[in-house]
């Protein structure tokens, strides 16, 4: 829970500048509320540009949301074009600023259409009407300008909108809403925009570490001449010798556009999503009668897009729960498989640089990344390291009491609120070098909102020069 403090005395001038417009002794002077200086409240805009790829995805209606839940105005020009773009403006209620994540959403209409650019749903045909009945992709940034700011055509905020970012914002948005996920600075979205980009590439059985799929270029899939244009750029030594010349291919914007191409082909597709068991009665003879367990398979027929994108987010949500990975892998292989079948029979991807379907889509995937050990592992014991640090409030709440292995206990700096410039920091000296692979650390065992949610790990052979060993952003 984050809240607000303010200073006491600012509190009082507000209460008091409230309280003088309902003062007074009734005569001409008395400001009245259609005397009010309206035009010294300013309304604040935004410009947003961006694009929709899901195959293009044009005619589609844009809109935005903004996650504190304070109003927004669109103008009319919120609409994609033949190519997909969008480019338009964003108004505040009066007073009001533009400061928080937003979530920006583009919506099929009666006029859109979506060039599909998976092999199941034929590489370049269109998508309309039953087919992209109620599909919604999304993305999610923030949209932050100063108060009082002018729409001035100038990118505010700039949006690439794409079924995979539709996955990962819609999973975002949902652990938000819970209060599992704290947006509340560029830094926690970014961190957790890497988090969630890597659940959903792994959940689809990518293997591309390290991908914003926010930022990372896609790029319409449904022919082999727009995704080299995109992502194999030749450069020469010499302009006039042919021979000098080589290809750089961005394997993995190529990638990305594939499998987010391969969403499409999911259209007709009929996928187990589990199975269904109950006890029936079996008579094997008038004077033995007894019961079995039977199974069938829960079977779902996806009819369109939106049904697609619904059936994916619930599925990776389930592996994001699962009490394992081999229980994830599991919830994932039919989503997984479904994919794959795109690039079975593909025409192009060999020319792209890929031997295999396999090489796009890893049905074996590990989920969740499997623990390494480099050895016995044993507790490193601080009963004998010295435990110093800025502050404690008192010898129970004292440094060591951050070592003791008992989540019930803690360590409070009292000495004042901490800072990038002046942070809390507590330290733990070996008198021998130790080999340390984890770390296991809680917070807010108490009051939420005020211990520390973002710290860093660093570790020393001197004492003087440290390195940074993780970092823990919310």
């Amino acid at each position: 829970m984050h809240y607000l403090n303010f200073n006491n005395k600012l509190f009082v001038s507000l209460l008091a500048s409230f309280a003088l417009f309902g003062c007074g002794g009734g005569g001409s002077d008395d400001p009245q509320p259609q005397n009010f200086p309206q035009n010294d409240i300013k309304f604040t805009a935004a410009d947003i540009q961006g694009s929709a790829v899901k195959g293009v995805f044009a005619n589609a209606a844009v809109s935005v949301e903004q996650l504190n839940r304070s109003n927004l105005s669109v103008n009319a020009s919120a609409v994609t074009d033949a190519s997909g773009a969008f480019n338009f403006s964003v108004q505040g209620d009066r007073g009001f600023g533009l400061d928080s994540v937003a979530m920006v959403y583009v919506e099929a209409t009666e006029n859109a259409t979506m060039r599909c650019d998976a092999l199941a749903c034929g590489l370049g045909d269109s998508l309309q009407g039953e087919q992209l009945a109620a599909v919604r992709l999304s993305s999610i940034g923030m949209l932050s300008v100063p108060f009082g700011n002018l729409s001035d055509s100038e990118a505010d905020l700039e949006m690439q909108v794409t079924g995979l970012s539709t996955l990962a914002s819609r999973l975002m948005l949902a652990a938000y809403e819970a209060g599992e996920l704290n947006l509340a600075t560029v830094e926690l979205l970014q961190a957790a925009m890497g988090t969630y980009s890597a659940h959903i590439l792994k959940a689809l059985g990518v293997d591309a570490a390290g991908v914003n799929i926010f930022t990372a270029a896609v790029v319409d899939a449904a022919t082999l001449e727009g995704l080299q244009g995109a992502f194999v750029h030749s450069t020469c030594s010499d302009d006039s010798d042919p021979n000098s010349c080589s290809d750089s291919v961005d394997t993995q914007g190529i990638k990305l556009s594939l499998v987010n191409g391969a969403l499409s082909g999911l259209i007709g597709k009929r996928i187990v999503t589990g199975e269904s068991c109950e006890e029936v009665e079996v008579v094997d003879d008038a004077e033995n009668p007894g019961s079995e367990e039977q199974c069938s398979d829960i079977v779902v027929e996806l009819t369109n897009l939106a049904e697609a994108f619904d059936l994916a987010t619930a599925l990776i949500s389930q592996a994001i729960a699962a009490p394992d990975n081999a229980s994830a892998l599991l919830i994932l292989a039919p989503l997984r498989q479904a994919l794959l079948e795109n690039f079975i029979e593909h025409p192009f991807i060999a020319e792209l640089g890929f031997s295999a379907a396999a090489n796009i889509i890893d049905v074996e995937l590990n989920f969740r990344q499997a623990e390494v050990l480099s050895g016995p592992q044993q507790e490193i014991l601080t009963e004998a390291a010295t435990i110093t640090a800025r502050a404690s409030i008192s010898e129970a709440e004292s440094a060591a009491q951050a070592f003791d292995n008992d989540v019930s206990t803690k360590w409070l700096d009292n000495q004042s609120v901490p800072s990038e410039t002046d942070p809390a920091w507590v330290q733990v000296q070996f008198s021998a070098a130790q080999a340390i692979n984890s770390v296991v650390i809680t917070s807010a065992n108490d009051a939420a909102e005020r211990d520390p949610e973002n710290f860093n790990l660093a570790g020393s052979n001197d004492g003087e020069n440290w390195q940074i060993l993780g970092s823990i952003a919310g």
